[in-house]
């Protein structure tokens, strides 16, 4: 029935709601990771987490998972449109079954194509953020930054090229 799979709520809440945990613990817990890091290398004590940067974490969570579930909900309704335009046009229920695959093919490329990319996303924006914390705190005492990039088979060129370089704090800002 082509009425169930376009209804607006086809993702529970709950499937919403952990999503959004996910993404937020995530963030929180790379930018502890980013925080701490950085608190070491330049030797004081870790700041207490802003509140500021805890809302941040909760709202970007939820603002993620909105816009890529109403994402993948358009797509969905989108193919179901497109069976149905097949299933009047034929005299057969061969269409729904295409449907069903589609719909398939979509969710596999959609986690494929971007919510396993979200989690990469998430995770990098936490450690910078929790990074530029302590860097900000700590702004007085810091006379220039050192770019140190992962190297490996992974290091895009403009992350291996800046790798070492040294910026100071306007710079850096840039």
């Amino acid at each position: 029935d082509y009425a169930k799979i376009t209804e607006k709520n086809i993702f529970d809440e709950n499937l919403k709601n952990q999503y959004v945990k996910v993404l937020k613990e995530a963030g929180l817990e790379a930018y502890l990771y980013g925080k701490n890091g950085a608190s070491d290398e330049i030797g004081v004590k870790a700041p207490a987490t802003p509140k500021e940067s805890k809302d941040y974490f909760r709202d970007n969570a939820a603002a993620i998972v909105e816009k890529q579930l109403s994402d993948l909900i358009f797509k969905i309704q989108m193919a179901v449109s497109a069976g149905r335009r097949k299933d009047q046009l034929s005299t057969t229920d061969l269409a729904v079954g295409g449907v069903v695959a589609a719909i398939n093919d979509i969710i596999v490329s959609y986690y494929t194509d971007t919510i396993s990319l979200t989690g990469l996303t998430t995770v990098s924006i936490g450690v910078n953020k929790g990074r530029k914390d302590v860097f900000d705190a700590n702004s007085k005492d810091i006379y220039a930054y050192q770019y140190s990039a992962l190297l490996d088979n992974r290091t895009c060129p403009t992350c291996e090229a800046l790798d070492g370089k040294v910026l100071d704090e306007k710079a850096y800002k840039k």
